[in-house]
């Protein structure tokens, strides 16, 4: 990696020479080599340095020594920015890659990363995190296929239009969305009761309920937004800023008015950070299993003592297949190295020849738990209930299907 930053100090009178130099000696004494020159005008400093290694956490010490020596001459830092920043780091990916801070463009060999005027703030691991998520865009991250459990299939039909035939949902009223009528919730129902029942004879699982959105301020958590997956913005939890006046709009002009809106939080509760957030401090001595029910998904967050979490892992995996196996399905499953390890278990769907995923297992180690100081690890197992059920249809036909 090749570094070249600028950095500018504004001091609380101007310098003069005699004290350039003072300071000067002190930079350089601290940088070393990563220092490359500098100059001075009135009460503003400006430095160059140029290093193999990223030079964040230089900037802050410099700016803390000059803090420090200042106060022999009752001088002081008033503020410190830096105007330029580039960064060149290997790839092989070709082309410009698209992030909302600074400029990334690759040539196949090297990728060329340029900030402009960098707040003080984004310092504190902004620029590691825009390198980190560059290389998540361009790396080929792709599942592996771990196993295959093939079997013959008795219907190949729609199972969609299966449901809809046999009066188990409704169609067309949210886009993307079934409406769920009373058999198909009952059948819903009947996958949940049986799986949750598999899981108490083998774990002690405790039921939970969770608040119905994350606050957004859980995600300001410097630690873990290295950990927080970009789904996590899919939907946005806003409350208008005058609920009176949008409510008078609506009543008097007959239509929902534009609403002035304030964002509070969000809808990704496959990741309970609230819940994280609750056992703050804690230290995990055994296992725990905490599951709670979102729409048509069945959520398990597991803990585990940094010790047993090992043991727990192959016990999950092992228990997962056997409940799999146990629904008769032909099925798959897929491993992704991705800050820990996740396998996706996905069904056969063969109307479409396609795969449905029924079941993820996140094993995230320490990613959540360390940054609310939980002492253990963690993970998260996300149960599609209605993936389930399409699946039971799609392979054996409503009449057939071993949840009726």
């Amino acid at each position: 990696m090749d570094c070249k930053l600028e950095l500018t100090l504004v001091f609380s009178s101007d310098l003069d020479q005699t004290l350039y130099a003072y300071l000067l000696k002190e930079i350089k004494s601290l940088a070393k080599t990563e220092f490359l020159r500098g100059i001075y005008k009135s009460n503003r400093l400006f430095l160059n340095f140029e290093s193999d290694k990223e030079l964040s956490g230089l900037i802050f010490k410099v700016v803390k020594r000059l803090k420090e020596v200042g106060r022999v001459y009752k001088l002081g830092v008033r503020d410190f920015y830096v105007p330029y920043y580039e960064l060149c780091f290997t790839c092989d990916f070709t082309g410009k890659v698209k992030i909302p801070v600074g400029t990334c463009i690759c040539n196949g060999e090297n990728c060329r990363l340029i900030f402009m005027n960098l707040e003080k703030n984004f310092l504190r691991g902004g620029v590691n995190r825009t390198i980190n998520r560059i290389n998540s865009k361009i790396a080929k991250k792709e599942f592996v296929l771990a196993s295959e459990k093939k079997k013959e299939t008795s219907f190949e039909g729609d199972p969609i239009e299966e449901m809809k035939k046999n009066n188990l949902i409704k169609k067309g009223l949210i886009k993307e969305e079934n409406f769920y009528l009373p058999e198909g919730a009952k059948l819903i129902n009947i996958l949940k009761n049986k799986i949750l029942i598999e899981f108490k004879n083998k774990f002690k699982i405790e039921e939970i309920f969770i608040p119905s959105y994350t606050p957004l301020n859980l995600l300001s958590n410097e630690n873990i937004i290295e950990f927080i997956p970009p789904e996590v913005f899919s939907e946005i939890v806003a409350k208008p800023k005058d609920k009176n006046k949008t409510y008078e709009s609506y009543y008097l002009l007959g239509k929902v008015p534009k609403i002035e809106t304030e964002n509070i939080g969000i809808l990704f509760d496959e990741l309970p950070l609230i819940l994280y957030k609750a056992l703050e401090n804690k230290k995990i001595d055994k296992e725990m299993f905490f599951y709670y029910l979102s729409n048509l998904k069945l959520v398990i967050t597991f803990f585990d003592n940094k010790k047993n979490y090992e043991f727990l892992k192959k016990d999950i995996t092992e228990f997962v297949k056997q409940l799999i196996d146990s629904f008769d399905l032909r099925y798959r499953i897929l491993v992704k190295k991705l800050n820990g390890e996740l396998f996706r278990f996905q069904s056969y769907i063969p109307y479409k020849k396609s795969w449905l995923s029924v079941l993820d297992i996140y094993f995230s180690n320490e990613n959540y738990t360390r940054p609310f100081k939980i002492e253990g690890k963690s993970g998260e197992i996300v149960i599609y209930l209605e993936n389930f059920l399409i699946s039971e249809i799609a392979q054996k036909g409503y009449s057939t299907g071993s949840v009726k």
